[in-house]
This record gives C-alpha cells, structure tokens and sequence, in this order.
C-alpha cells in the first residue's frame, strides 16, 4: 500500500455500542501500570497493523468536528485518490462521485445509519479515472452516554469483480434455463447422502407425466415409475455404479407413466462428486427413444418378413453402395451364386468370376447403361457353379439417388423350374439368344463395364438394392 494511514490523535471518544458494556476501571500502580499500558500499546499496533494491511478499506469518522479520525491506505487502491484527497472531501463531494441512480437509496440508509441502524450499502462509485467500481460499504453509527453521535465507523470492500462473476454466472443460469426448458433431453442432478433430486428440468413430466415437484419431493418416483419388468435390472446397474464395480451408467429401459402409457428410456450418468471413495452427486441425461425402438421393431419384421419372401422364393438381395462402393450380399444370394457367405467376398469381382465367360462383357454393360440412364435393369445372364453346371439369371433392377429411394435390383434365376441346372453347352438355343443381344454395341465410354458407372457415381449418393432369382 501507498501513502501513511490518517490517524488523528483526538479527545478520548468515550463509545456506546448495544453489544458492550461498561467495564469499571482498574485503578493499578506502580509496575502494573506500566505492564498494562505496554499490553495496551502492543495491542494497537497490532490492530493498527491488521487494518493498514487488509484490502478493505477503514475509516473513522468524527461526527462532532466532521473529521476523519482514522483512514486506511487501501482506500487508495480503491478509489484512485490519495488520503488526503479522500478525508478533505466532504459528504457532497463523495455523493456527487455515487452514480446518479444510486444515490437516492444511499441518502435513504444514511439517515437510518444515524438514527442508530447498521447498514451494509451497495453503490457505484467514480473512480479517479472515471470508471464506476461497485463498492460495498459497511456503515455503524457510535453515540456517546447520553444517546448523542459521536462517530461512524465503515469498511469499504472494491465488489466489481464480484459483481461481474456473479452477472456471469446468472447469465449462464439463464442460458442453461432455457436450453434445459426448451429440449426434449431429461437433465437430473442428484445427491446421494440426501437422497434427493437436487434438480431436473421440465422435459421430465413431458415424458414421465409426473410434475417435477414429485420427484423433488421424493425421488424413489423415478424408479417406482421404471417398468416391473426392467426395475431389477436398472437397480443391479445403479449399484455396481454406486460401488465403483462400472465406471458409467448407460442403460435403456422402459417407464409406465401416469396415464398407462409405456416408453423406452435412454439413461446415462456421470459422477460430479466423491464421498469416501463413492458417488456423492450424481448427474444425467435421460432420453425418450421410443420412436427409436419403435423403428427398429419395424425393421426387424420387415427383415424378417424380407427372409421369408427370399426363402420361398429362392432369390437373393444385394444392396451396392456407391459413393463408398461398399456391396452387401444376403445369404441367399451366396447360395445361389454356389458361393460361401463364410469364405467368398461380396464384391463385383466375385460377380465377374462366377459369371459364363460370355456374358461378362454385356451383363455389365447393362448394369453401366442402367445407372447412368436411370432406367429400369432387366438382364440376363449365366453363372458357372463349382461344379460346373450352369445357372440362369434374371437381373430385375432400378438406381435411384438416396434421397429417392434404395436402387432396386431382382435377379430371378428360374433354371430349377423350367431346364434346372444345365452344363455349358446344354441349351443351344438359349446362348445363342445371349449372344445376339451382346452383339449390340456396348454404349460409348462403358469399355469397362460397372467400373465405369463406379468411377461417376463415386461422390453422388446412389445406391443399389437387388433381388435374385433363377430365371425360367
């Protein structure tokens, strides 16, 4: 600190306070006397010390003459003015540096601070650079024995950087108010040792039903409303988690809610404090997935429904990609390719191996033509199967962009029911067909069938959804 504290020696101020009393004098003597006034000084330097040294500022004001009494360096470090500058003002020139809008309620306290009242103000002051810094000043009137002011004492504390933190975090409140009002997602923060919801947000009685004073009122509503069937689960996964046995919550289960009605919650939580090693707060996110598991209910019967029609059928799907060019076969398509899901590759060079020699060129022709024009494919082909026997194909299939639709591809191969499986050479008449429609003119730029279409596509979001079958 700068500058010397303004202490004036003065009169003896005799003070009366509510909490004191008066203590009779000791009369002492002799070296007594001399012991008592040494601990007496010692004891005012060491306030004198304490107050010189706090970041608070001090000050001692007599009401009689209107003189500062006592002034500590910090208020320098508060104001910008130096002591003197500080004790030569009087009660207006310090108003006047009050902003203009807080000096109403501190001429208000001021006078219940002098009929006797104990006032802690909050007020904006100019500094000597002429910024405004929130001060807190603590303000208490002392009277003498017959009820007369004698002296105001005060402690002034510089608050800006309080007040800013604290304008922060409510702003921050807010926000988090409002998101955690305005989105579908259940946010819960819970204390363990009390076993109370400390908070959670409104989405909860959109998706439970309950009204969150419920939950704030008792906290075991969250697992009575778990579904009976889920319930012990759920417990088993909490108490690993509160015993240290799973690092993390993560859990789906459903919930009945008030009015009967069944949901599947998504429930994840995370340990924000520590008790003796164990979760002491917890907090979440909680998510109605229900739509979710709905979904995947109906893509299941549809997978399944999708199976079933394959197997009675005799087909096989392929599903092609092609901006990442990734290709899926079923099962059912490696059967009829004679191939083995297990050791062969869904990839088009599979598809080109296992195709007759004669029919690579045209088959993959059509595929290029198909993708490029958008048109429906219907093609023909033979495989060679491991053993030799050839198979007919019919390829049935349409490209669509991804935002249409899956690319739709059938390729039935009804050789079981009109020849079965024949060998190479033994249908004359039905490679000579194949050979005529071949012996049209690949269209321009198809020189390399399918690997043509793969290279224009790569970056446009088309894929390709097939069906096999034998072709009669």
């Amino acid at each position: 600190m700068t500058g010397s504290p303004i202490f004036c020696s003065s009169p003896n101020l005799t003070l009366r306070n509510a909490h004191s009393s008066e203590t009779p004098e000791r009369k002492t003597t002799g070296k007594k006397d001399a012991d008592c006034k040494e601990l007496a000084r010692l004891k005012n330097q060491s306030i004198l010390a304490l107050l010189e040294n706090s970041a608070d500022a001090v000050y001692l004001k007599n009401l009689i003459t209107d003189q500062y009494e006592y002034m500590s360096p910090a208020i320098e470090q508060i104001t910008g003015f130096s002591l003197s500058e500080m004790v030569s003002m009087d009660l207006s020139k310090v108003m006047e540096r009050i902003h203009p809008d807080d000096q109403a309620s501190v001429r208000a306290a001021l006078n219940r601070v002098s009929a006797g009242s104990k006032e802690v103000l909050e007020y904006r002051f100019k500094d000597k650079d002429g910024r405004y810094r929130m001060l807190s000043d603590s303000i208490h009137t002392h009277f003498n024995q017959q009820g007369k002011p004698l002296c105001r004492s005060g402690i002034v504390r510089d608050v800006s950087t309080q007040k800013l933190l604290e304008k922060y975090i409510c702003q921050s409140e807010e926000r988090f108010r409002l998101l955690a009002e305005s989105i579908d997602l259940v946010f819960w923060f819970m204390n363990l040792e009390q076993g109370k919801m400390v908070y959670i947000n409104p989405a909860f009685e959109r998706i439970w039903g309950f009204p969150t004073s419920a939950v704030y009122a008792n906290a075991q509503i969250w697992i009575d409303s778990i579904h009976p069937e889920d319930r012990a689960r759920v417990r088993q996964e909490l108490n690993q988690w509160y015993e240290g046995i799973k690092k993390e919550y993560d859990i789906e289960y459903r919930i009945v809610r008030t009015d009967g009605g069944i949901r599947w919650i998504w429930d994840r939580g995370t340990v924000i404090g520590l008790q003796f090693g164990k979760p002491s707060r917890i907090c979440g996110i909680a998510t109605d997935i229900s739509e979710r598991k709905r979904a995947e209910k109906d893509l299941r019967r549809a997978n399944e429904r999708l199976e079933l029609a394959q197997y009675a059928a005799g087909a096989g799907v392929w599903d092609w990609d092609m901006a990442s060019g990734h290709i899926e076969w079923s099962r059912e398509l490696f059967e009829l390719f004679g191939l083995d899901p297990e050791k062969d590759q869904a990839e088009f060079e599979t598809w080109r191996r296992v195709m007759h020699p004669d029919d690579r060129s045209i088959a993959s022709t059509q595929i290029d033509n198909a993708v490029r024009d958008g048109s429906i494919l219907d093609s023909e082909y033979r495989i060679l199967l491991r053993d030799g026997a050839v198979r007919w194909i019919n390829a049935l299939g349409r490209t669509m962009s991804a935002d249409q639709y899956k690319r739709h591809h059938k390729n039935p191969d009804l050789s079981h029911s009109r020849q079965g499986t024949q060998h190479v050479n033994g249908d004359p008449g039905r490679s000579a067909g194949l050979s005529d429609r071949r012996s049209t003119p690949p269209e321009a730029g198809s020189t390399q069938p399918v690997g043509q279409c793969r290279q224009i596509y790569r970056k446009r979001k088309h894929r390709h959804f097939s069906c096999c079958q034998r072709s009669p």
